[in-house]
């Protein structure tokens, strides 16, 4: 169906890009929970000095591979430690069984980690191993 010279399920699916923008989302680390898993990113940043998209960029990783990550994460505790330095390959959080969300519906899995991680790569910032 068409609205205003535009299909319905592209002013659907924008929506529902503004929705998960917006959707409340849980630290990796502590107990806080963010307005978005944007902020949620910025807090895991400047209080755990944890930059995701960081480590997404040394690591040259693919959305799956971050899926995992944040998966591995919540599922066993992991501290901001683990990151500094990181350990050696293989990662921990490498196992595919780590793509089966430990969070329902968790904001963080929704990231376009593509765009994160060019934008991490655009700043400069590189991770010493």
């Amino acid at each position: 169906m068409e609205l205003n010279g535009e299909r319905e399920e592209d002013n659907y699916s924008e929506g529902d890009e503004e929705d998960q923008e917006s959707e409340p989302c849980p630290c990796l680390f502590c107990k806080s929970e963010q307005s978005s898993a944007a902020a949620t990113l910025d807090h895991c940043r400047e209080e755990h000095l944890v930059d995701l998209p960081r480590i997404a960029t040394q690591l040259h990783y693919d959305h799956y591979s971050c899926i995992k990550l944040i998966n591995y994460i919540r599922k066993q505790g992991a501290r901001p430690s683990l990151f500094s330095p990181l350990p050696q390959r293989p990662y921990p959080w490498d196992d595919d069984s780590f793509l089966q969300p430990t969070l329902e519906q968790d904001p963080l899995l929704l990231v376009d980690w593509e765009s994160e991680t060019e934008q991490a790569s655009n700043t400069g910032n590189t991770l010493s191993q």
